[in-house]
């Protein structure tokens, strides 16, 4: 009976730690820079950061129910998939952008441009 009690204790303690490390790396990162590539045909785009003054490229992984805002000088435009997206001519190479990441290196939300003080 003890030795059931000690395998049942310890199944839980290892599930416990397990599903603690998943949600460490599950945490939402906001990554600021330069988009480098826009890749349609793949669902990613490559954005250009500074990490401790050093540049650095991310490929991001774009969802389908990717949530896009395009600041543009026209004003702001909110789009909310990914195929509607590429047909925004402000998505391209060069362009500032803001994105906002699950931690697993897929885009949840991508800001493409700078936003005005009336946005």
């Amino acid at each position: 009976m003890s030795r059931v009690l000690l395998c049942a204790a310890l199944a839980l303690t290892v599930s416990a730690l397990s599903a603690a490390d998943d949600d460490k790396a599950a945490k939402k990162e906001t990554i600021k820079g330069k988009i480098m590539k826009v890749g349609p045909s793949a669902h990613l785009i490559v954005v250009s950061s500074e990490v401790n003054k050093k540049p650095k490229n991310r490929q991001l992984t774009l969802l389908n129910d990717t949530k896009f805002t395009f600041y543009t000088s026209a004003g702001k435009k909110e789009v909310t998939w990914r195929k509607a997206a590429y047909k925004v001519k402000a998505l391209k190479e060069g362009a500032a952008v803001t994105a906002v990441t699950d931690g697993k290196g897929q885009a949840t939300e991508v800001r493409v441009g700078t936003p005005s003080k009336d946005n």
